[in-house]
């Protein structure tokens, strides 16, 4: 798959996540507030790894798609041609099976453009947060000790800040206001929940939530829940704070007055975010609740919920809409559609080819040099090569005697030219020729006599193309199936539902399109 179109699926996948887990935790109401970090915090990490699981685990086929027949509606036809194109691009040239509608090939189109402005957007981020980080190693680096708490957490005093604050992500300190007083009373339940941070790592799970909010910059669910993850770590240590003994409603003051003092404050990544206006309130309104829920996550449950996120998000990231190649096809040298071009071919004036549009011949050529004028629509659309090829193989106002002698090339792209542009003929003449190679050793060369048997339609290929549904490349199958169908054969019934099953979606959706013709 197209690196853009692994990226996209990649963020649509990435924002159900999140959004599952905001739904999720929004009817968690009573639970802790370390629960309901956790559990935000463990949808954003498993966001971020997508992408990588995307690219390097087979792709999950649903078993609804894998096992269950589906009705031939005329989207799914379009669906199932659309496929076709993507691997093999025999693409007709009429106007019905349009390439630009194709989502995989306009984003194929757009890659320059969509990796530029993702990359950019995330870059302009990430440089946010080193700017944070050298700002918060500045403040740390300025202020002035002041001696030590549990922990070995260093106690220091700076100039940069109004309110208690974490910085260090693997040596965290606290740094308090210059000239507060140590001893105070009111310092010791602030000094408790910078504490409470510390010991649930909150700084490095804090840079995890923002190196996500870049990746996904463009997705508003993601920096939501940067919000809410902020929130609920902020509850999570004022629970922290109050089982150490503190009264809650001094505490409340307390909080109301150190957001009186923290317009100073500089932004520093390292600290944890100070919360909004809106977020105060609610902190304050659950500390007063006496009937909440205060437990901390204990080790067995992180790693029970680590488990869990992860039974999610692989099987997430695994997910796909189309069949994923098999090791064998892989290592195919013939499956990416450039190798089908046939090299050497060039432009000259096809306007000025004189053609009698009244003869079938006559009709294919203007068809060809209509073809052969317009741009690719995508690095898999050789539809305009093909064309230009096909003209320059005109003899005399003829192209299907010459396209039937180069079905015996000896290079196997031409084979395949050659079979295209005879399936674009209709001409009976090609029957013959054409039968042989659906042995050919390269499934190019087989896929596109098939596409023209298919196309021509002549009884005669049938028990040839019989033959054809047991092919192990799909791109055959999908073609014998398709001709069948049209032939409306009541013999070839029973040969045709097995492939109902088959294990590509465009087989299947052949199959059930044939057999509603056959029955």
């Amino acid at each position: 798959m197209p690196a853009v179109m692994l990226l996209l699926l990649s963020a649509l996948k990435a924002g159900a996540l999140i959004g599952v887990a905001l739904v999720f935790v929004t009817g968690l109401r009573r639970a802790s507030a370390a629960l309901r970090h956790a559990i935000l915090l463990a949808a954003m990490i498993g966001s971020l790894f997508v992408p990588l699981l995307a690219a390097t685990l087979p792709t999950l086929t649903p078993v609804s798609i894998a096992t269950r027949p589906l009705a031939a509606t005329p989207e799914l036809q379009r669906w199932r041609d659309r496929a076709v194109q993507l691997v093999m691009e025999r693409s007709d040239t009429a106007s019905e099976i349009p390439l630009q509608t194709n989502v995989r090939a306009t984003a194929e189109r757009a890659r320059v453009a969509i990796l530029a402005i993702w990359f950019a957007g995330t870059a302009l981020v990430l440089l946010r947060i080193s700017a944070d980080l050298a700002a918060a190693n500045r403040s740390r680096r300025r202020a002035t000790l002041r001696g030590w708490l549990s922990l070995r957490v260093p106690l220091l005093e700076s100039a940069d800040i109004g309110a208690p604050v974490v910085v260090g992500l693997l040596r965290p300190a606290i740094m308090v206001p210059i000239g507060t007083r140590i001893e105070s009373a009111a310092l010791r339940p602030m000094i408790a929940h910078e504490l409470a941070h510390i010991e649930r790592r909150d700084c490095l799970t804090q840079l995890m939530v923002r190196v996500v909010c870049a990746a996904y910059w463009f997705n508003p669910l993601a920096w939501y829940t940067a919000q809410r993850i902020a929130l609920e770590r902020e509850r999570a240590c004022d629970d922290h704070t109050l089982a150490s003994g503190v009264d809650p409603i001094d505490y409340s003051q307390l909080l109301i007055d150190v957001a009186r003092q923290n317009a100073r404050t500089v932004r520093l990544h390292a600290a944890p975010l100070m919360p909004h206006a809106a977020h105060l309130e609610q902190r304050i309104v659950r500390i007063l609740d006496t009937s909440a829920r205060r437990g901390a996550m204990s080790r067995w449950g992180i790693v029970a919920l680590a488990i869990v996120a992860s039974t999610i998000v692989a099987p997430l990231a695994a997910l796909g809409v189309r069949d994923r190649p098999s090791f064998a096809e892989r290592l195919d040298l013939f499956l990416d559609p450039q190798s089908e071009r046939v090299p050497g071919v060039r432009a000259f004036d096809f306007a000025a080819m004189p053609v009698d549009v009244n003869t079938p011949e006559g009709a294919l050529i203007a068809e060809l040099r209509h073809a052969a004028a317009r741009e690719p629509q995508s690095t898999y659309d050789l539809v305009p090569d093909r064309s230009r090829w096909s003209l320059s193989m005109v003899r005399d106002g003829h192209l299907v005697e010459p396209m039937i002698e180069a079905l015996g090339n000896s290079d196997w792209r031409v084979r395949g030219y050659a079979a295209w542009a005879l399936a674009l003929s209709g001409d009976t003449r090609a029957v013959e020729p054409l039968l042989p190679l659906l042995d050919h050793s390269v499934w190019r060369v087989r896929a596109m006599a098939a596409y023209a048997l298919r196309r021509i339609g002549d009884p005669r290929a049938a028990t040839a193309l019989e033959k054809s549904l047991d092919d192990p490349a799909w791109q055959v199958r999908v073609e014998a199936v398709a001709y069948f169908g049209a032939l409306r054969e009541q013999s070839f019934l029973n040969r045709i539902e097995p492939l109902r099953n088959d294990p590509h979606i465009a087989v299947r959706l052949a199959a059930d399109e044939a057999l509603n013709r056959l029955q």
